[in-house]
């Protein structure tokens, strides 16, 4: 049980973290899968880069029986690869290598849910998926499109009466494809789901996911049923070509919109440093009576304070020309929010504003309410 095992980690935060930059990672390599490129992978990259990703991930989670016992089940499953190769077996590389991200996200998603109960596990990113998704959803039309067309012989899914579906269940028994067709379906509707996900298209992902469970629910063409065949396929893509009309111009700008609103890492750094400054400003000017009240810090902080402040100010100068070290962020980063994690921790409790991270909302809205705007 995941909520008992939740329970019992000390650091909600950290697990909060490590799931979040997991998650990341695996979209990461979602990416790469069904990229233009990923049709020159040899089975080889496929089996290294998915190797390599579930062992990055597995140390991270080695005291947590449930999630690392799921790790380890999807490690294990990488050795159909090994025989595949070595018995010459016929096989899509690139299908199996992107269900097995995808069975690896899903299990991470499910427990960063119920994680989310206990602190906030963030999942918006800034994922490029948006061109690869338009592409994919394209895909899926146009096999609708033939097997309405070709197979069941109507114009479009509104055409099917109650009369024409006892003759589409007949047309789809004897097409001999189509068992094969629902498994395609079922496959690219689940990929839509996750892709969809990681760009924070929430309600469509889940509108691909109920397409891709329902179809995966069909049984073999010769025990269709009209009433299986209209609530397992057709349905469930009636209610996908609703959501998706205008999807093509709605998409990009949704997504566009939403990434703006990520915070990137160099931003998240100067806000701290907005905090240390105004920690600096009131040692020597006194408090500033139109925000929160401060808590009383000693003076070695302050002047580790000004050491940070001019660092990074140096840092970011534009007329020095120097280009945005990642490493540097991410250090002074952590330092602050050690330093803050300390000191403000009372009105970070009372607030609810942990844990101390750019995706955390709550956080960022904390920051810039102890600064002046």
């Amino acid at each position: 049980n995941y909520i008992s095992e939740i329970i019992t980690v000390p650091d909600k935060e950290i697990l909060a973290k490590n799931l979040e930059d997991s998650i990341y990672k695996l979209f990461g390599v979602l990416e790469d899968f069904v990229s233009p490129l990923s049709d020159t992978y040899t089975i080889g990259y496929f089996h290294k880069a998915l190797e390599n990703t579930i062992r990055d991930i597995q140390k991270k989670f080695l005291d947590l029986k449930s999630l690392r016992w799921k790790i380890n089940t999807h490690l294990s499953e990488l050795d159909k690869f090994e025989k595949f190769k070595k018995y010459e077996i016929q096989m899509n590389h690139q299908v199996e290598a992107t269900t097995t991200i995808c069975d690896m996200l899903e299990s991470f998603l499910k427990y960063s849910s119920c994680v989310n109960r206990f602190v906030p596990v963030d999942l918006r990113f800034k994922l490029s998926f948006t061109e690869i998704i338009l592409e994919k959803i394209k895909d899926m039309e146009n096999i609708f499109k033939n097997l309405i067309e070709y197979v069941f012989l109507v114009r479009d899914t509104n055409e099917i009466s109650k009369e024409k579906l006892k003759k589409v269940v007949l047309l789809a028994k004897h097409y001999p494809e189509f068992d094969r067709t629902i498994d395609l379906i079922h496959q690219r509707s689940r990929l839509l789901s996750f892709l969809l996900k990681g760009v924070g298209e929430e309600e469509l992902s889940n509108t691909y996911q109920h397409l891709s469970s329902q179809v995966k629910k069909m049984p073999v063409r010769s025990r269709l049923t009209e009433f299986i065949t209209k609530n397992n396929l057709i349905e469930p893509y009636k209610e996908v070509l609703n959501k998706t009309k205008d999807i093509k111009e709605e998409l990009t700008e949704r997504v566009k919109k939403r990434q703006n609103l990520i915070m990137d890492d160099k931003s998240y750094l100067l806000l701290l440093t907005d905090l240390m400054k105004r920690f600096i400003r009131e040692n020597e000017e006194g408090p500033d009576q139109n925000l929160p009240p401060l808590p009383n810090i000693e003076n070695l902080m302050i002047i580790t304070f000004r050491s940070f402040v001019k660092i990074i100010e140096l840092k970011f100068d534009d007329s020095l020309r120097k280009e945005n070290d990642e490493e540097f962020i991410y250090r002074n980063t952590s330092n602050i929010e050690d330093i803050f994690r300390k000191i403000l921790k009372k009105e970070l409790i009372q607030k609810k504003a942990l844990p101390l991270e750019k995706n955390n909302k709550k956080f960022i809205k904390f920051l810039k309410d102890y600064i002046p705007k």
